[in-house]
């Protein structure tokens, strides 16, 4: 409830804003409340959910960004027309579905069974090389996204035609890769329950993200961008549904569930940042724009394709089904 209040607090901030200070001011207020939200949300992935059902659940949260993507997209975005309104219909969808999950929610963790005698309670994540490369897989594949999503309409702009219609084809290509990955995720969320394959699944994922970039480094044609798009949004949607079922696995404790999956969260985050520096030194370096795409495409293939070999090196703990009641 205080990130849904801080989020509706962004948004007049946002609108208000009179400069550019204030403006990255009312962002930094939303990514922070935004991240409030979430935090506490995956810990219910743990807290709630058992082992055997969290590829499931998973697949089916990964819709979120995606249906999220869509109504932005088109209600706010295409019906509403002014500031005022969009601002305004984005805090009334924030708070009529966070205050009733909220209010009616009953925090109920879920026990863990382990081997070990030692106890696990105060564990720190990073001790654990499980949670380190999952870490790091997270973070190399989102650096692959963030490049993509971040950098797309700019390269059909530059590539391939004018502003206007960039426009149009992005919103195809985002359209193309929304479509795939609602596909993808919650099938790929089953099949981890059902077949223990969460790492090998990770590793798919990520390969096809890399194999989307490996293709827009590569694309001769329009053809080759909506296949690149497509196997983008279905890569990373299998990688969404696994990793969110296999981060609330391989956290140490549930005591500190919502702790240890904050920190799991900044390999979200954190991309957004890295990646446009390291863009940034690709395209002051090379003149030419198709190869200056075709290498920053590249780079963030292989970090991709690096995250999915680490997520094989990613060891199960054992599996646990049972709820102990609220304290």
């Amino acid at each position: 409830m205080v990130g849904a209040i801080g989020l509706v607090v962004s948004y007049a901030a946002i609108y208000s804003s009179a400069s550019v200070a204030g403006l990255m001011l009312g962002v930094i207020l939303m990514q922070v409340a935004l991240n409030c939200v979430f935090a506490p949300l995956t810990a219910l992935l743990a807290d709630k959910v058992p082992d055997r059902q969290k590829g499931m659940v998973a697949g089916c949260l990964s819709l979120g960004p995606s249906l999220g993507t869509a109504l932005g997209a088109g209600l706010i975005g295409g019906a509403l027309h002014t500031p005022l309104w969009r601002l305004g219909a984005l805090a009334i969808i924030v708070m009529s579905t966070i205050a009733p999950f909220a209010a009616g929610l009953k925090d109920i963790p879920l026990k863990r069974r382990t081997k070990s005698n030692k106890k696990l309670t105060d564990a720190a994540p990073w001790r654990s090389s499980n949670f380190v490369m999952l870490w790091f897989t997270r973070f190399f594949v989102q650096c692959a996204v963030a490049s993509t999503i971040g950098y797309l309409f700019f390269y059909v702009e530059d590539v391939f035609g004018n502003s206007q219609k960039a426009e149009g084809r992005v919103a195809l290509l985002i359209g193309i890769s929304m479509i795939a990955g609602l596909m993808a995720g919650p099938l790929c969320g089953v099949l981890s329950d059902r077949m223990a394959v969460r790492q090998r699944l990770l590793f798919v994922g990520a390969a096809g993200v890399s194999l989307a970039l490996a293709l827009l480094a590569l694309a001769l044609n329009w053809t080759s961008i909506m296949a690149a798009s497509a196997l983008l949004g279905a890569g990373f949607g299998c990688f969404s549904a696994t990793d969110g079922a296999l981060a609330a696995q391989v956290i140490p404790t549930l005591r500190n569930a919502g702790r240890d999956l904050g920190i799991l969260n900044l390999a979200n985050s954190l991309p957004q940042a890295a990646t446009p520096s390291l863009a940034l030194a690709i395209f002051s370096s090379v003149p030419d724009e198709r190869t200056r795409y075709a290498l920053l495409f590249a780079v963030f293939g292989a970090l991709s394709l690096i995250g999915g070999v680490l997520a094989m090196f990613i060891k199960l703990p054992p599996q646990t089904s049972e709820q102990i009641g609220a304290r």
